[in-house]
């Protein structure tokens, strides 16, 4: 069978190794960020998502699917842009089977990637995730002529059966007559660093930092504003106690906007307070943060 295969008639825009090679490695938008600028979640969304990824060691998208924020089609379809690669929804293609080639399921699944058909003499290949590290681990496992397309999570899950029949339920472990030797352990590939991921917390980091600053400037401006105000009510203050001395008439109504001006001076005194607490808490925390 030439190898032109079912997704000819798809004209998928893909790119080969070669093009991708000679195009260089360019600054993707992360994720979050592309999220929030599609309007699907907000952005204190994306703060607990990223928080509760760090914490359970989950992707962003599998955090923010989740919660039910966001659909896998939608997560998919930002995926393929970010990595500008074509997204197939699962009824609008077929796996051929002689795509998988010697490939185990097994090896499939440790690589979150499942061969689908060819494409002019390259073999394409779906992932739900297309992390830089894993498709440099598809390409040295399936050759260089290798392409890729975006499909979700869901769909992955089916292709695997589409390509290696149903997976068998789990038999109950015999009991042993004697110990079985221990199998080998397949030596897990070393990850290499993302720096994608890191460039997306650094993102976060500065969008901290200048919410952080822009707080501190309102907060400096409203303290101004506060203290000039309770100088002018101490001086007229002062100016009232003035004319209590001096004048014995006024004594009553002056001694009555006294009890009104120290009470309101009071308040702003205390308001006053509070800001600077605050104040000193967002120092602290870009200090932190810097």
């Amino acid at each position: 069978m030439a190898k032109d295969g079912l997704l000819s008639g798809l004209g998928l825009p893909l790119r080969t190794t070669q093009e991708e090679k000679q195009s260089g490695r360019t600054r993707r938008t992360p994720l979050a960020t592309m999220l929030t600028e599609a309007r699907l979640v907000t952005r204190d969304q994306v703060e607990d998502a990223n928080a509760e990824s760090a914490r359970t060691g989950e992707r962003l998208a599998e955090v923010v699917v989740r919660h039910g924020w966001v659909s896998e089609e939608d997560v998919a379809r930002l995926l393929a842009k970010q990595y500008e690669l074509p997204f197939l929804e699962k009824d609008s293609f077929a796996v051929e089977p002689e795509a998988v080639g010697p490939l185990s399921r097994e090896e499939a699944r440790r690589l979150e990637a499942c061969p689908i058909g060819f494409m002019d003499d390259s073999t394409v290949v779906a992932v739900d995730e297309p992390a830089e590290a894993r498709l440099r681990e598809v390409r040295r496992v399936l050759g260089d002529k290798t392409v890729f397309v975006i499909v979700t999570p869901s769909t992955l899950a089916e292709l695997y059966d589409e390509a290696w029949g149903e997976a068998p339920e789990p038999e109950a472990p015999a009991k042993a007559a004697q110990a079985s030797p221990e199998p080998q352990r397949e030596i897990e590939p070393v990850p290499e660093l993302e720096t994608d991921e890191i460039f997306g917390a650094l993102d976060a980091l500065e969008a901290a930092l200048s919410a952080g600053a822009t707080a501190a400037a309102d907060v400096r401006g409203k303290l101004g504003d506060l203290l000039e105000a309770s100088a002018a009510h101490q001086a007229e203050l002062k100016e009232c106690r003035a004319r209590v001395a001096n004048d014995g008439e006024a004594r009553a109504q002056d001694l009555e906007r006294i009890a009104e001006l120290e009470t309101e001076l009071e308040r702003r005194t205390k308001f006053v307070d509070d800001l600077k607490a605050k104040l000193g808490d967002v120092v602290s925390g870009l200090d932190a943060a810097g």
